[in-house]
């Protein structure tokens, strides 16, 4: 009898488990109709998903419902259910091996139509629709056979957690030499100017921060030009310091180039933040220019002055946090109120899209340019404000009451001032002549007053007040600090709006030869303008005695030499009430501030104080002058004092504009009025000065 032949059929096969694909989003994902990457729908890492890692939003997931399936003979082990009160705080403070939580597994029936079925609910509106729904449907696809490694965290005092910093792990730096900068930068700089949460300072936010490694490239950056870290050792370059700024701004010249590029893993709000810091602090200028280009040699022209350089890169810098912060929604404010997100993580994307706002009118301000953000200054923060007044302290994440709301509230409101003061009084030169010519200024700046008063009295009234100008102590509070950026932002809104009024009264008084503008229709204005000055340059002189002034944002010092500036205009043509020494002594201690507050000479500090220095021995002092005689075109150009370099501007109303026949001077006569034009016109006033005592000492033909 045959032997009977067995078939595949008669030996048991182990049966292949069906392929169940899984997919959930969060609720910030679901919302936006947008895809929920958290690495292969297989094995899914922990929350947050990539999109919220991103833009800092909170990674809430919620139970799901689905249809009851026939259960096996013998279930499975239970597996544990997402548990919707799982959230981006939660995952940053529990380590990697004590989370097990997945997303539910959808059902066995699903099709390949069924895992695009998101794509098919997405909006269609233009091009970049349609790009978007390509890469999420790719994507998706391309995650089916993808599984991302997870890491777990280092938890370790030492260099275990530095080492996953990327100029740590290269050498750049050493990891005590970074902790010792970020606490530096986090101690003095970030007080001047509250860009980074003061929770990601915290030890337990630590592997957030390093999430941020831009961030923290800028911050350290900024700190290693001003900490003495010793010396170095070696010959070339023996201070430490300015070998880590070198290597971590190289660094940064690459990240920034490949985001500028359109690489977008580094495209997060924490990159936001780190352009808002380097468009305030720069790197030196020598750090920033390409070596393999000698551009002063080929076209003749000198280097750029510090000014120049702070200007060129803050606007570059500002362009692309705005752009990126676009982006990533931060202009949206219907996705701040929100009840399941952590107040802090809320707090910091309201807080970088207005300080992206501040600083983009400021620099459009200081420049004359026109500003990126035109369809948001109105409006945006007022809707914050109502949702905070309807809503209420129990159910808003930042309530009126907070000081940190009323802090970034009145940034935003003060900022909304200066962009329209902008607007109707700067926005081109001819619109500022036909102002100084016709006057029409006067009924916004009546107008002005009482808005910033009411301002100051809804954010600030309810608060204590502090002696600012006392030099007693070794430094500010926290809550003297915060009242003195307040004061600076509305000191120098009340100068740069009423400066013109000072503008069109010298054009009458120096055409009717008047000794003082304070009698003028313009009087209150320019006493209003005189005060902020004063105040400014008070200020500064305070914060350089408490030792801060080294530490503030660049656009702090443009600002004091704006006032300082204003003063010399304000002092020669009468305007100044107290006695002139008394101004006099300010503008000397503020010269002396500025030189003591830089840190190299590539400063702008450095370069603004020596600028200053050349133009205050020419500011007029002593009592009231008397009426000038005419002085007609024939007047002896040598007999001129040429010993008062400011005379010639119309400085000193004791010799007429007149006197210089040839109209080398005509075009200066709006010097000291315009923040945009104020460091290019000391620098055009001094050029001239020396031209013109070279042609007083040639020979007469």
């Amino acid at each position: 009898m045959p032997a009977q032949r067995t078939t595949p059929s008669a030996t048991p096969q182990p049966r292949k488990p069906n392929h169940v694909r899984t997919y959930q989003a969060c609720e910030s994902c679901r919302a936006a109709k947008l895809r929920c990457d958290l690495g292969s729908p297989d094995a899914p890492h922990e929350p947050p998903c990539r999109r919220c890692l991103r833009t800092g939003r909170q990674c809430n997931f919620t139970k799901t419902y689905q249809r009851k399936t026939p259960k096996p003979e013998n279930p499975p082990s239970p597996r544990p259910v997402l548990d919707p009160r799982l959230n981006f705080a939660s995952y940053q403070q529990v380590p990697l091996s004590q989370q097990s939580v997945n997303p539910p597994k959808r059902t066995q029936d699903a099709d390949d139509t069924e895992d695009f079925k998101f794509v098919r609910g997405e909006r269609l509106e233009n091009p970049a629709d349609a790009l978007r729904i390509l890469c999420a449907a790719a994507e998706d696809e391309d995650s089916k056979g993808r599984e991302e490694p997870t890491f777990p965290i280092d938890y370790s005092v030492g260099t275990g957690l530095w080492n996953q910093w990327v100029p740590v792990r290269d050498g750049l730096l050493t990891a005590e030499e970074a902790t010792a900068l970020l606490s530096y930068f986090g101690t003095h700089f970030n007080i001047m100017l509250p860009i980074v949460p003061i929770q990601l300072f915290q030890p337990e936010n630590f592997p957030l921060l390093l999430r941020e490694p831009i961030l923290l490239a800028a911050m350290i950056c900024t700190a290693a030009r001003y900490m003495d870290m010793g010396d170095s050792f070696n010959p070339v370059e023996p201070r430490r310091a300015r070998i880590v700024q070198s290597k971590i701004t190289g660094w940064l010249r690459e990240r920034i180039g490949f985001i500028a590029m359109g690489e977008t893993s580094s495209r997060t709000i924490g990159t936001v933040e780190a352009l808002l810091i380097l468009s305030e602090w720069p790197p030196r200028a020598l750090l920033l220019s390409d070596n393999s280009i000698n551009v002063a040699s080929t076209s003749g022209k000198t280097p750029a002055n510090p000014c120049k350089v702070y200007d060129d890169l803050s606007w570059t810098m500002i362009g692309l946090a705005v752009r990126i912060s676009q982006e990533l929604g931060l202009h949206d404010e219907k996705a701040y109120p929100s009840e399941s997100q952590a107040e802090w993580s809320v707090h910091r994307r309201h807080r970088t899209w207005i300080y992206c706002q501040a600083a983009d009118r400021h620099a459009s301000v200081r420049l004359g340019r026109g500003s990126l953000i035109q369809e948001m200054p109105t409006g945006w923060w007022d809707v914050l404000g109502e949702y905070s007044r309807l809503s209420g302290d129990e159910t808003f994440p930042f309530p009126r009451v907070q000081v940190k709301w009323k802090d970034i509230m009145l940034v935003a409101q003060l900022t909304h001032m200066i962009g329209l003061i902008q607007e109707q009084f700067y926005d081109s030169p001819d619109v500022t002549a036909d102002l100084v010519r016709t006057g029409r200024f006067e009924t916004t700046l009546h107008r002005l007053k009482p808005e910033l008063e009411m301002a100051w009295d809804i954010k600030a009234g309810d608060l204590p007040t502090y002696d600012l100008f006392d030099h007693q102590g070794t430094s500010f509070t926290e809550d003297e600090l915060r009242e003195l950026r307040w004061r600076l932002d509305l000191d120098y809104i009340r100068l740069y709006s009423n400066a013109i009024a000072m503008r069109a009264a010298q054009a009458r008084v120096m055409r009717r030869h008047s000794a003082s503008v304070i009698n003028s229709t313009e009087g209150p204005f320019i006493i209003e303008a005189v005060d902020a000055a004063i105040s400014l340059v008070k200020y500064g002189i305070a914060l350089h005695k408490k030792a801060i002034l080294r530490h503030c944002p660049s656009r702090a010092f443009l600002r004091l030499v704006f006032a300082s500036v204003f003063l010399m205009k304000a002092v020669s043509f009468g305007a100044v009430g107290q006695p002139e020494q008394e101004i006099v002594d300010l503008q000397c201690s503020l010269i002396q501030a500025l030189s003591s507050a830089s840190v190299d000479d590539e400063h702008v500090a450095s370069y603004l104080a020596r600028m200053l220095s050349r133009v205050f021995p020419a500011i007029p002092t002593g009592p009231s002058r008397a009426a000038p005689p005419e002085i007609n075109n024939t007047t002896d150009m040598s007999n001129i004092d040429t010993s008062n370099l400011l005379s010639i501007f119309g400085f000193d109303t004791e010799i007429s504009p007149n006197a210089a026949a040839d109209g080398h001077f005509e075009n200066l006569s709006g010097f000291g009025y315009d923040p945009r034009s104020i460091v290019s016109d000391i620098e055009e006033m001094l050029a001239v000065t020396e031209n013109f005592q070279f042609e007083l000492q040639q020979p007469m033909l």
